[in-house]
């Protein structure tokens, strides 16, 4: 399993042709490292700016407490990537395919009715970061070990112990 978390993805790359803001973790032909996401904020260049059937997310495994925006799809998933939740998306502009499988829809409720995002957030006309406050769950109980950083932001800040989270990495 590969832990992804507390980290800032940025583009301002407008080439149309860019591959995925968090690359996918491939182990060999074919097979994919499980990846776990959360509490990181992924801005990408705005929509249009990657390539037909990317994303600015790839998750295999868990995608919780991110912040996603700037791009034409937002997230790509392995079919059985769950839990998907507790996310805050914005910025979407006039992309088309904002959400990748099992949904291929720029609509929020069918992403959501594909069983991803049930208590997550979208905003497509508010800048990355802005409907962050208070999505996250708390994911206090992950804190130890390899993910003890986890219980703090990108700033070294402490997350709560008790109550929601904020999505994304700050």
């Amino acid at each position: 399993m590969v832990y992804i978390f507390n980290n800032i993805f940025s583009s301002s790359d407008q080439v149309s042709t860019n591959d995925l803001a968090v690359a996918q973790y491939p182990s060999g032909a074919g097979v994919f490292t499980p990846t776990t996401e959360y509490n990181n904020t992924v801005i990408g260049p705005g929509s249009g700016h990657y390539a037909a059937g990317q994303g600015c997310i790839y998750a295999s495994a868990v995608f919780e407490n991110n912040a996603v925006g700037g791009c034409s799809r937002f997230v790509d998933a392995e079919s059985g990537a769950t839990p998907f939740d507790y996310n805050a998306y914005a910025d979407s502009g006039t992309s088309t395919n904002c959400f990748g499988s099992p949904a291929n829809s720029c609509n929020f409720a069918t992403w959501q009715g594909g069983g991803k995002d049930a208590h997550s957030v979208f905003n497509g006309g508010s800048a990355v970061g802005s409907n962050v406050s208070g999505v996250g769950t708390n994911l206090t109980s992950l804190c130890t070990g390899a993910l003890t950083p986890l219980c703090q932001d990108i700033n070294g800040n402490a997350r709560p112990s008790v109550g929601a989270w904020d999505a994304g990495a700050g």
